[in-house]
């Protein structure tokens, strides 16, 4: 028997919007464990990324913070995804997200933005495009 919920409840947002985003992200969740072993690897990993990507440096303590962990359990993890070339030690000894992730990672963030505009689409929102190059 469906529950249902008022328009209150749900703060003004038509439910297809809620439902259609909670399986985007579970299906975002799945591929990533399946990817990366679990779903505390896949936070590293996207997180070393988005640092790259910005160009800054990211903290052992600040990073575990973040996510939940010990810094000696993120050292074992960072160490692991090296190891598993999600993550590579540059020069000075630091980490950073590896060309190999960039490899995999783009083409699959490519087609996580396309689930979510198939999904906005599903709901009613405008036609949603990728930006021409």
């Amino acid at each position: 028997m469906p529950i249902g919920f008022t328009n209150a409840e749900l703060h003004g947002v038509p439910a297809v919007e809620i439902e259609l985003v909670s399986e985007v992200l579970n299906e975002a969740d799945y591929d990533q464990q399946v990817t990366f072993g679990d779903l505390t690897n896949a936070a590293i990993v996207r997180n070393f990324k988005a640092a790259r990507l910005k160009d800054r440096a990211i903290g052992v303590r600040g990073l575990a913070r973040v996510i939940g962990i010990q810094p000696s359990t993120l050292r074992r993890r960072i160490d692991q995804l090296v190891e598993a070339g999600w993550l590579e030690r540059v020069d000075d000894g630091s980490v950073q997200y590896s060309q190999q992730s960039f490899d995999f990672g783009a083409p699959a963030s490519r087609a996580m933005m396309h689930r979510f505009a198939v999904a906005l689409q599903k709901a009613g929102w405008v036609d949603f495009r990728p930006p021409s190059n």
